[in-house]
């Protein structure tokens, strides 16, 4: 077992020696009237156990308590750590997905923290086994080996209520910055319903009455043989933007494609020469000078509506010629471009912000744990306060008792 650098005062054990937790399981299926208060892994990040009638359960659970602490096996790389709250009367159980870690005379949200830490989620990972992604396991016999800092009980408390405090300031901020993409995207659109109504403008511009069949004309993509693929030639172009180079089937850029990623409406653009292929569109101007301001044009109108298709979504070809829209002069076109590619640079520059700021906000978070379980948030705290942390209130004294608890139980047990 590797050392942990502890904190002045603070004592280690592995989690196997402190761990009471014994494993009891159940199936909720032989008790198809009762309700049950599950936690499982998929429900997680709600924050709440599913409450379900046995019969809605259809595999074994294991049995769990009240601030018991969750460690997830799946995919540990994915931080998820629950302390069972008994959020109901109900019965508590859990997926056998979860690790479980029990012990009464240590601070659950003290460990629940240590365990989303980055050193302990760095030796998590580095130890699983399977081959990769959300097929990989934490192994609970080699966590029951891992060390596990013990502050006293009263430096427990502190610790957890002073990163209660400070974590959930991050996750108002966090909440905050998720927020922000959202309104990001409702002003990119007001940006284009402006510009194609002429309000982006300060002064006037004039528009005349069409229909996209005046503009424009759809034409199918096609299936290209793979045997032509390759890393060279003319980009091809699926529904899920460039899908590779064919060495013959083109159509002169620039394009739009109408097309699909995973649901009817996604809108392309490209410069270059390429063809559609899979089941997209291509919407090209008759007169390519325009063609930029009808791809604008094209993101503010409800493409969906212009769907017959049950199955398979498609862009019916009549319909689509017959929709009304309104152009301004070529001029006006290329002004209002220029403005709206303006005001997605200002954009593109705030979404970028955004995401540094999410990065220092998710970086903040374990630095903040780091200084907890070096010691770092409570150093002042240890010096002001030398008799909560010695004598019969030392760590040292507490992991005895936990100790004797144990040998006294004559329990076994399990390591986890």
């Amino acid at each position: 077992m590797s050392e942990l650098a502890l904190p002045e005062g603070w004592v280690s054990s592995s989690i196997g020696n402190v761990n009471t937790y014994k494993s009891k399981n159940i199936t909720p299926f032989d008790f198809p009237n009762t309700i049950f208060e599950l936690y499982s892994v998929p429900i997680f990040f709600s924050g709440y156990p599913e409450i379900l009638e046995g019969k809605e359960i259809g595999s074994s659970k294991s049995m769990v308590e009240k601030d018991d602490v969750l460690i997830c096996k799946i995919n540990p790389r994915i931080n998820r750590v629950w302390i069972v709250e008994d959020c109901t009367e109900h019965e508590n159980i859990a997926s056998s997905e979860w690790i479980v870690f029990r012990q009464p005379l240590l601070n659950p949200k003290f460990m629940k923290y240590y365990y989303q830490s980055l050193g302990f989620r760095d030796k998590l990972c580095a130890d699983v086994s399977g081959v990769g992604g959300s097929l990989t396991r934490a192994k609970p016999r080699e966590v029951a080996n891992y060390l596990l800092p013990i502050a006293s009980i009263t430096e427990q408390n502190i610790i957890s209520r002073l990163l209660d405090e400070h974590l959930t300031t991050v996750s108002q901020i966090q909440a905050r910055l998720d927020a922000i993409p959202k309104l990001i995207e409702k002003f990119r659109q007001s940006v284009l319903n402006d510009a194609v109504s002429g309000r982006l403008t300060e002064d006037s511009v004039n528009f005349n009455s069409m229909t996209l069949g005046d503009l424009i004309y759809l034409q199918y993509g096609k299936g290209l043989p793979a045997k032509n693929r390759s890393g060279e030639g003319y980009p091809v172009y699926g529904s899920n933007g460039e899908v590779g180079r064919h060495q013959k089937y083109y159509t002169e850029g620039p394009f739009i494609i109408v097309g699909r990623k995973g649901s009817f409406g996604e809108i392309t653009w490209s410069s270059e020469s390429g063809w559609a292929i899979d089941t997209a569109y291509f919407v090209e101007l008759r007169k390519q000078d325009d063609l930029k301001f009808i791809y604008y044009l094209l993101q503010t109108l409800e493409l969906n509506t212009l769907n017959r298709s049950t199955a398979i979504p498609g862009l019916n070809r009549n319909d689509a010629y017959s929709q009304p829209v309104r152009i301004p002069g070529i001029e006006d076109q290329r002004r209002i471009v220029k403005l709206i590619e303006k005001y997605f640079t200002y954009i593109d520059q705030i979404e970028k912000s955004v995401v540094t700021a999410k990065a220092r906000v998710d970086y903040l978070t374990q630095s903040i744990l780091h200084q907890a379980f070096t010691g770092n948030l409570t150093a002042e705290w240890r010096e002001q306060n030398p008799d909560l942390i010695s004598g019969e209130n030392s760590a040292e004294a507490l992991l005895a008792k936990i100790k004797a608890e144990k040998q006294g139980s004559g329990k076994k047990v399990k390591n986890v």
